[in-house]
């Protein structure tokens, strides 16, 4: 991409610097939004763009370097050089990142030729000089693929690398580096989180339904959770609670509903049920519970449906629930 203008505004960036594509080489662009970051002093060469990182949340700075290096060896040990360099000339948090076109070890390339031992020495050499830490990943392996696939002399290498040194660490020392699924490139895209999301517990919050009322344990449920407790346990007594009956009660309409008819045809199939007072008390009880599963499984559709102005004397189960399904489609 020789412009990355129409880049900006689309994915909420305000300001970048570039470096156009030269020949067979890419071009490399650093985006920004100068409400969270500023971005200045600024170095461009051919393989690298070095920039130093202001955060105005933290009123934290670090240098940042971008790597595009070259599939020309003596242009990449130039570029390997010139960071050598920037190390003597800079003493602060330092974050080093990008397409480095070469592997160090024969672990981070699967097919092709073997790892040329001369070529990775001066990779490392770069590295130790510049007491720089890989930050390690975690996600896909490899970073890079030639796409050949059945055999075909497929090459997978790990040619993208993040790197920082010891004062850049202790900025951000849980600092996470995740190999993204690639999709519409030879390289998978890398994501740096330098301050990553914690998994703190989550509970759903309730999610409320109507047609809960209408079961007669419900009020009882109410009471026992409010009484003598203040507020603020009573209403996490009462949400505890609510959970454990809800899932409890209501964990599956329908396959209640089936159990029922299937015990009220045995009850009256029975050769017993009409001499059974307790067949007859156990039919009539089931046949309430039945019923008010029906106006449960209503009252279901309806939300489902969100069809809010059917009234309980206009019920139609078979109606909502072509309109939910019509709805989910």
């Amino acid at each position: 991409m020789d412009n990355h203008m129409p880049l900006l505004k689309p994915y909420g960036f305000s300001d970048m610097i570039e470096i156009p594509a030269e020949g067979q080489s890419g071009s490399m662009v650093i985006l920004w939004d100068h409400t969270l970051v500023n971005v200045h002093s600024f170095v461009r060469r051919s393989q690298e763009i070095s920039a130093t990182i202001d955060v105005i949340s933290t009123h934290k700075s670090w240098l940042f370097s971008s790597i595009y290096a070259s599939t020309n060896v003596n242009c990449r040990n130039q570029l390997w050089n010139n960071l050598v360099d920037m190390h003597a000339n800079y003493k602060g948090p330092w974050f080093v990142g990008g397409d480095f076109n070469d592997v160090l070890t024969s672990n981070e390339k699967l097919g092709g030729n073997r790892v040329n031992r001369n070529r990775a020495k001066y990779l490392w050499d770069c590295i130790n000089k510049c007491n720089l830490i890989d930050l390690g990943f975690k996600g896909c392996k490899f970073t890079w693929s030639n796409h050949r696939r059945k055999n075909k002399r497929l090459i997978m290498e790990i040619l993208d690398k993040i790197f920082a040194n010891n004062d850049w660490f202790s900025y951000f020392p849980n600092a996470i580096v995740t190999h993204l699924l690639k999709t519409h490139s030879d390289y998978n895209p890398l994501l740096l989180q330098i301050i990553p999301k914690t998994n703190m517990p989550f509970r759903n919050p309730l999610d409320w339904k109507r047609f809960w009322c209408r079961h007669s344990d419900f009020s009882n449920l109410v009471k026992d959770s409010w009484k003598g407790s203040i507020y603020h346990q009573a209403s996490n007594i009462f949400l505890g609670n609510v959970r454990t009956w809800k899932n409890k009660v209501f964990g599956n309409i329908f396959k209640k509903k089936r159990r029922i008819v299937s015990r009220l045809k045995g009850i009256q199939e029975s050769e017993h049920y009409p001499n059974s007072d307790f067949l007859q008390n156990l039919e009539q009880s089931l046949q309430a519970e039945y019923n008010n599963y029906l106006k449960i499984e209503d009252d279901y559709w309806k939300l489902r449906a969100r069809i809010t102005w059917i009234q309980d004397g206009d019920a139609n189960t078979k109606f909502c629930h072509i309109m939910a399904s019509n709805r989910k489609r």
